[in-house]
């Protein structure tokens, strides 16, 4: 399968935004790399390239606690 790769930039403002982790998935839902995120003013911030990422690029991410 063909994927675009791209810039993946987000804020979300949640509870309890210091428990939650941002998670590269797999095709079979499996994590397979925790992606850095920022804590600020009660909100978690993701900024990152899907070209990067080690496992190559995924439609498929988790925000979950850990």
């Amino acid at each position: 399968a063909l994927l675009k790769s791209g810039r993946i930039a987000f804020t979300a403002r949640v509870a309890k935004p210091e428990a939650l982790k941002l998670w590269m998935l797999g095709y079979n839902g499996e994590r397979l790399e925790e992606i850095p995120v920022r804590i600020s003013g009660g909100a978690l911030t993701a900024d990152f390239d899907t070209a990067k990422l080690k496992n190559g690029p995924t439609p498929f991410f988790e925000i979950a606690e850990d």
